[in-house]
């Protein structure tokens, strides 16, 4: 497997290697496109138990009193 770096080596040098004159104008096509860390069922649990903790505690401290 030596020679398997060279033969790699020499690929991405051979399919980058007309980017060098373009300093600055080169296309960006490998990036990934965005994705969001966290789906939408998840961010929807997340307000549901928080939004639902706080409407609860709110109903505690009502049906407890002031003072």
């Amino acid at each position: 497997m030596p020679g398997n770096g060279k033969a790699s080596m020499k690929f991405r040098n051979k399919a980058f290697s007309g980017n060098i004159e373009k300093r600055g104008q080169v296309s960006k096509g490998r990036e990934k496109p965005e994705k969001y860390p966290l789906g939408p069922y998840a961010i929807g649990f997340f307000l549901f138990v928080v939004v639902g903790s706080a409407i609860f505690q709110v109903i505690r401290v009502a049906s407890q009193g002031a003072f």
